[in-house]
């Protein structure tokens, strides 16, 4: 590697002033193909901080996949789930947006989280409303401190609190 050149987060990606190669088939690549290597579910994007101004690349979850889960969340509240009891629909919540946090726990994923909590939250207060008949909204019978403490309903947003990149 001549000057100017740098290795991009932990792939085996070189940058060398402006345009990137594989080290191992040494043909220069675009931004457009290194969305396509990477993974579809993750979005390349440039990233430039004080600590490395040369910048790298860095991972954020695709809208698809956000809105793939939000879909799910919604399927498991429907109108069509009321005779479940809500520990078992809010344990399924639970697994299903854990595991998605967990594949996805690169890169800044703070926004993807907070949406997918509020439409979480959303989802459940109506499937209650639905199933205790009660006039929606109810917001303050079924406000997210009672949805998450008295219902157990996970909380993503804190997960980020945890990181050991997030605390500097």
């Amino acid at each position: 590697m001549g000057r100017g050149s740098w290795v991009v987060g932990r792939g085996p990606w070189v940058v060398d002033r402006g345009s990137w190669t594989h080290p191992v088939s040494f043909r220069p690549q675009t931004w457009a193909t290194a969305y396509k290597i990477v993974d579809s579910s993750r979005r390349l994007f440039a990233v430039r901080t004080i600590q490395s101004p040369a910048g790298y690349l860095g991972t954020v979850p695709a809208k698809k996949r956000v809105s793939r889960i939000c879909k799910a969340i919604s399927n498991e509240t429907g109108r069509n789930r009321t005779l479940l009891d809500h520990q078992t629909v809010v344990t399924k919540l639970n697994q299903m947006m854990n595991g998605w946090a967990n594949y996805f726990c690169l890169g800044p994923v703070s926004k993807a989280y907070e949406a997918i909590d509020r439409h979480a939250c959303k989802r459940l207060r109506q499937w209650l409303c639905a199933k205790h008949k009660v006039a929606r909204p109810a917001t303050r019978k079924y406000s997210e401190k009672i949805l998450h403490d008295t219902f157990g309903l996970v909380r993503l947003k804190n997960r980020t609190h945890s990181f050991s990149w997030a605390k500097s």
